[in-house]
């Protein structure tokens, strides 16, 4: 019989090692809840998490619209070259200059022939309207032609009208002379007239005493001659009244005629002056715009893609093509590549997320775009084989870049986005798929 010390010894020790192996029972139990747990949890969000399907494509960028070839209409002799070629310009900026010394030459003779037709055309209102000329500055020194012909215009101008001033003071003497003619006739007549009163009674008394012999014969033969004759001179100034009076109107018509007639030649010459300046107004634009192409200038914002002109002093024919521009501005495009298998996934409106190489993605993150062209049949690559051709517009103006330029030939990757599946659906796809297949027998 075992001491009572003893045997208690032994039953602590017994439930020592029952309470160890308890403990490692539950350990594992609590791992396998917890990992149980946590696998539930993973899929609930499988489950709900959604995911974006996208069809990858890679590209590059390219310009929405056609390069621009900058030509020279007129040719001539290069001045400078401004670029070289990759650079970027904008719209407006200075590529080379061209000397063109015949379009100077007519620019300076147009513009001497437009400064004396304005100068003329000046003259002519003032001789229509009998105002002052107008002030008129000479675009150049007191010496230049232009100011030559301007003075030229305004001694024309005191001329004619010192000429005019005496062809109407010749034609008021003429008036004065005929009234004074008219006046001394119708004078000339009222004497006449009392004469005739006067032989008249002289008569009528030699004719009494003719009666009474108081008179001869011959004296009343004298008297009835006298009054003869002042009749005949009364009729004489009676013929010639009618014909001093048009004398004196005609000569009145020509005084009032002679500023009439200055004045409509007047107009009459400044219409064909009018006429004349528009005419040189519209070479004097040509000539113009002409030299104003000495300078040539970018037409659009871009990329200097070619320079054709390489020597300064070098000769160039009319039409020459000189530069390329590529443009940059406005819409961009990102033309790529896909795989004809995604292609039952693709139409035009599809949002796009493109990522350039030339810009880190960690920094800059993507641009973003619509998916605008999917070209109707595939076409082979450099290998021949064979893929569909889309197109993703951007907007050019704005983009994550930094406002750094986004320029054409820089390779890009889109991302099609052509859908939306949860974690869940993508994990159990390859399932799905073998158990439609292998469910399936062939024949």
């Amino acid at each position: 019989m075992m001491p009572p010390g003893k045997a208690s010894e032994r039953s602590a020790g017994r439930q020592h090692r029952q309470a160890v192996i308890l403990a490692q029972l539950r350990a594992p139990r609590r791992w396998i809840v917890g990992l149980f747990i946590l696998v539930v949890l993973l899929v609930t969000w499988a489950a709900f998490a959604p995911m974006r399907m996208v069809v990858r494509a890679e590209g590059r960028v390219i310009p929405s619209t056609r390069s621009q070839v900058v030509q020279h209409l007129e040719g001539g002799v290069v001045m400078s070259i401004d670029v070289a070629e990759g650079d970027i310009v904008q719209q407006g900026d200075l590529l080379a200059r061209i000397s063109d010394v015949q379009g100077n030459s007519q620019m300076g003779e147009r513009r001497v022939h437009e400064q004396a037709l304005i100068a003329k055309v000046a003259r002519l209102k003032a001789e229509a309207t009998g105002e002052n000329m107008a002030p008129l500055a000479a675009s150049g020194p007191p010496d230049s032609d232009a100011a030559r012909a301007i003075r030229s215009e305004q001694e024309a101008l005191l001329a004619r009208r010192q000429r005019l001033d005496q062809d109407q003071q010749v034609a008021a003497e003429q008036v004065t002379q005929k009234r004074s003619e008219l006046a001394e006739l119708n004078s000339r007549r009222a004497n006449l007239t009392s004469e005739v009163d006067l032989a008249q009674r002289q008569l009528q008394i030699a004719a009494d005493m003719l009666q009474h012999e108081a008179a001869s014969k011959l004296e009343v033969l004298d008297a009835q001659s006298r009054v003869q004759r002042l009749k005949s001179m009364i009729a004489e100034a009676d013929t010639s009244l009618p014909r001093l009076r048009a004398a004196v109107a005609e000569a009145e018509g020509r005084s009032q005629e002679v500023q009439s007639r200055f004045r409509a030649e007047a107009r009459t010459d400044l219409i064909a002056a009018q006429t004349d300046l528009q005419g040189v107004e519209q070479e004097l634009k040509a000539s113009n715009d002409r030299v104003e192409r000495t300078e040539l200038r970018s037409p659009v914002s871009g990329v200097v893609n070619r320079v054709n002109v390489t020597t300064v002093g070098g000769v160039i024919r009319p039409g020459d093509g000189l530069f390329e521009i590529t443009p940059s501005s406005g819409r961009i495009v990102v033309e790529a590549r896909v795989r004809p298998a995604d292609r039952a996934e693709l139409q035009p409106g599809l949002p796009v997320n493109v990522r350039l190489s030339a810009y880190d993605y960690a920094s800059f993150g993507v641009a973003e775009g619509r998916l605008t062209e999917v070209s109707a049949d595939t076409m082979p690559d450099e290998r021949g084989e064979r893929f569909y051709r889309v197109r993703v517009s951007l907007d050019g103006e704005r983009h994550p870049f930094a406002g750094r330029p986004i320029m054409p030939g820089m390779v890009a990757t889109a991302e099609i986005v052509v859908g939306s599946r949860t974690v869940l659906a993508y994990l159990l796809s390859p399932l799905n798929r073998f158990a439609r297949t292998a469910l399936s027998e062939p024949r």
